[in-house]
């Protein structure tokens, strides 16, 4: 349920923080992953995020956290539930110095010290989808739990937008998730070349267990338009305008979300990026829209109905 609106709109961007461990189950990373800096490029991020002062959410896998790890038994993390056997053999067990695309504890230090609000949520801690065991999920949400500080993970994206078991959530502490986002690719692609509707705009609702459902609007790539805005880069901001302008009018959420390494050795796309998070900075200071991270979005709702 959503007793009413906002008193404003609302701009949300949160993240799928994941680096190698988006891919560990698959055949092999992205060639970027190898030639380029990762960590440079999403650096930059945080700080348009921060010279803007524009927040946003970034959904972490929970080994991201560590600044390193060893075996502890027959395979890493022996200690934890699996979905299966050789779940972890991609896990180099060493440090973030030695294997910077399997932890970041610097980059989550980084966050943490930004004076925009980064919030910090959960991704699980190793990228398992939701398609798992519920013991499995539990036991990788309650280990996000244990490896955040003192109430920061409240926020849950799941990994591969699979549907979202809202009930192991408010089990394990989380008070609001991204609903994932399932729009047919031909009519996503329809409708960012025609403009016709733009993105959609919403509120978030609350579920039964009081667990807060955020909607997702648009996803800041898509592939064939993102190659044909590089040299027309007017068509993906009058996209991302209309979105920003329905959340004004109609007071609410404008919600943008992306992979960081998806920016990698994608200097057009930084300067995309730039100018989204620039022109959201405007229209805040202008009072038309506030930037939000999703738990904050969350609390603000929870006031509204209480």
């Amino acid at each position: 349920m959503s007793d009413r609106k906002l008193e404003t709109g609302v701009f949300v961007f949160s993240w799928d923080f994941e680096l190698a461990w988006g891919f560990h189950d698959l055949d092999s990373l992205p060639a970027r992953f190898h030639a380029f800096d990762s960590r440079s490029y999403i650096g930059e991020i945080v700080d348009i995020l921060e010279r803007n002062d524009v927040s946003s959410t970034w959904g972490t896998v929970g080994h991201l956290l560590l600044e390193e790890c060893r075996q502890n038994g027959d395979y890493p993390h022996s200690n934890l539930l699996v979905p299966r056997k050789d779940w972890y053999n991609s896990d180099p067990c060493t440090n973030v110095r030695e294997d910077p695309l399997w932890y970041a504890s610097d980059l989550i230090n980084r966050l943490r010290s930004c004076k925009s609000n980064q919030e910090i949520g959960s991704h699980t801690f190793s990228h398992v989808t939701t398609r798992v065991d519920d013991e499995v999920l539990t036991c990788e949400l309650e280990q996000c739990q244990k490896l955040a500080q003192d109430g920061e993970m409240r926020t849950f994206i799941s990994p591969r937008h699979g549907d979202v078991p809202v009930s192991l959530l408010a089990d394990t502490g989380y008070s609001s998730y991204r609903a994932p986002s399932k729009t047919p690719a031909i009519s996503r692609v329809a409708k960012f070349y025609t403009g016709i509707g733009g993105p959609k705009t919403a509120v978030p609702t609350r579920e039964s267990n009081g667990v807060w459902r955020h909607p997702v609007s648009t996803y800041f790539f898509y592939n064939p338009i993102h190659r044909l805005q590089q040299k027309l880069p007017q068509i993906k901001r009058r996209w991302f305008e209309s979105g920003i302008k329905r959340a004004i009018s109609n007071n609410e959420v404008f919600h943008v979300w992306a992979h960081p390494h998806n920016f990698i050795g994608n200097d057009n796309a930084i300067e995309q990026f730039d100018w989204l998070i620039s022109r959201i900075s405007e229209l805040q200071k202008e009072g038309l829209i506030k930037s939000m991270t999703m738990s904050q979005l969350t609390e603000q709702m929870n006031d509204n109905i209480y």
